[in-house]
């Protein structure tokens, strides 16, 4: 990226990154509720999101906000969006930042790929 500026596709990769990790944060803090013994209260989904919401208020001064369905869902086995689209994905992440990295070197050089170039280099690295 050319004087630090992110495009809105890797803005909103970061932005998922951090919701991934507040969700596993938020569902660790769930099981924990539920592994509390009979007789003690226990937060509610609710409870647990606004607790995480504000603890990475607290830590960052940028707000969130947890979904207590999508916390439920994950508390429940269900995968996150972003590792079920990784799967899908043709290239490992470690190749994926091979190529974005040859992708803005031949481009900083005057020679941005087109799309024909960059497909051939992506199946080079698949055969290989």
């Amino acid at each position: 990226m050319v004087g630090g500026a992110k495009s809105d596709t890797k803005k909103a990769q970061i932005v998922r990154n951090v919701m991934d990790a507040l969700y596993t944060r938020a569902v660790a803090a769930h099981l924990h509720e539920k592994g509390k013994g009979p007789g003690k209260a226990k937060a509610g989904l609710q409870k647990i999101c606004k607790v995480i919401e504000a603890e990475y208020f607290a830590e960052t001064r940028k707000t969130v906000k947890l979904s207590s369905s999508t916390l439920c869902q994950l508390a429940n086995g269900r995968m996150p969006k972003s590792q079920s689209n990784a799967l899908k994905g043709w290239l490992l992440p470690t190749k994926v930042d091979i190529v974005i990295n040859y992708a803005i070197e031949v481009a900083s050089h005057g020679f941005p790929l087109s799309h024909r170039w960059l497909r051939e280099y992506v199946n080079s690295i698949c055969r290989a």
